[in-house]
């Protein structure tokens, strides 16, 4: 697929859970280094460096095996398995390698979409691996016929509660004609971003079926609308589509209300045709959901109180387009990177505590 502008622009949007995550990933490795170098290394060979210290002189004189036990006083103890904490390392540091390409999906055309994210989380999910892998190795319970496996692949389905609340972002470029976004509501779970880029002509409506009451979702051609995945917390998916195709979003900030939380500010002029394996009925009731959810008269509680029966009527939506508001003004320590990374921190290495003896 072609280089699109988009996509640098999507991955700005994103550019705060991405550099809170690459931040306290690269954090991890050096607290793994310190590990191999003060429990692997050194520790692991500590009755040769007590024989060396004492010198000939001490041969047969002085027990370098019981010196080096008394040097463990004051030094951590050695651990198992030091060639799977060098691999973690390794691991860790082809995370970290990738730098924004860990971050961005390029779907091939004809791939499955949800395979694709499937693929990606795997990888980034090496990243918690590792933690657990390593806090496996200090506390002495890593088994290698159990755990050997995890830092191949860390799927989503196995990440646990504390995982899926760290902030995480993932920018996917893909045709038009593969936009089948059914399966990612599997990924919209707590803090996970998702902005789909998409490639060509699409299907007009897609996004619509993602809609539940706490996930935000924009469907845009419009870059600069991804500013409302930067100030929000909730599990976001965003779209940028060619003009041709509905524009919408839905906010679950905005109210109590599913008319409240749903601005529609564009609606297709062309019956869609078939595109792929989207039939036109497939598409067309993707359409007819969101001319419904447009259509319907927003009842905040304010206008509620205020507004007279004959005045709410008069300012619902007629079912075109309504004019988009601007994103509510967040505190910004709400959702700062120091934040951010003390998230990924608390698991990624408070979590398992790498330097305490066992």
């Amino acid at each position: 697929m072609p280089s699109d502008p988009r996509t640098e622009q999507a991955l700005d949007a994103l550019a705060e859970p991405i550099d809170a995550f690459r931040s306290t990933l690269a954090n991890t490795s050096e607290q793994i280094r310190l590990l191999i170098s003060t429990r692997v290394e050194r520790n692991g060979a500590s009755q040769e460096h007590a024989r060396a210290e004492l010198g000939e002189f001490a041969t047969g004189r002085i027990d370098a095996e019981r010196m080096a036990r008394l040097r463990s006083k004051v030094e951590p103890p050695a651990i198992e398995h030091g060639d799977v904490v060098d691999r973690a390392l390794n691991v860790c540091n082809e995370l970290l390698a990738q730098r924004e390409n860990l971050f961005h999906v390029v779907v091939d055309e004809g791939d499955d979409l949800h395979a694709a994210v499937t693929r990606a989380l795997a990888e980034i999910g090496k990243a918690f691996a590792v933690t657990r892998v390593v806090e496996l190795v200090v506390q002495d319970q890593y088994r290698e016929s159990e755990h050997a496996a995890l830092l191949d692949g860390h799927p989503f389905e196995h990440w646990s509660r504390a995982e899926r609340a760290v902030d995480l972002a993932l920018v996917l470029s893909v045709a038009g004609r593969d936009l089948r976004v059914g399966g990612l509501a599997d990924f919209l779970d707590r803090a996970l971003k998702m902005v789909i880029v998409v490639g060509g002509e699409a299907p007009p409506a897609s996004l619509v079926r993602l809609i539940t009451p706490e996930v935000l979702v924009i469907q845009t051609a419009d870059p600069t609308e991804l500013e409302w995945i930067a100030q929000r917390s909730a599990p976001s998916v965003a779209a940028l589509v060619p003009e041709t195709s509905a524009q919408f979003r839905h906010d679950p900030e905005g109210g109590p209300a599913l008319a409240d939380r749903m601005v529609v500010t564009q609606l297709p002029d062309k019956k869609p045709r078939r595109l792929g394996i989207l039939s036109t009925f497939q598409q067309s009731q993707d359409l007819k959901q969101l001319e419904d959810l447009a259509a319907i008269p927003r009842i905040s509680q304010q206008s509620a109180v205020v507004a007279a029966p004959g005045e709410r009527a008069e300012n619902a939506h007629s079912g075109a387009t309504s004019v988009a508001e601007a994103p509510v003004e967040v505190d910004a320590t709400a959702s700062s990177s120091t934040d951010a990374v003390e998230r990924l921190s608390n698991w990624l290495l408070e979590n398992a505590d790498l330097t305490s003896p066992m």
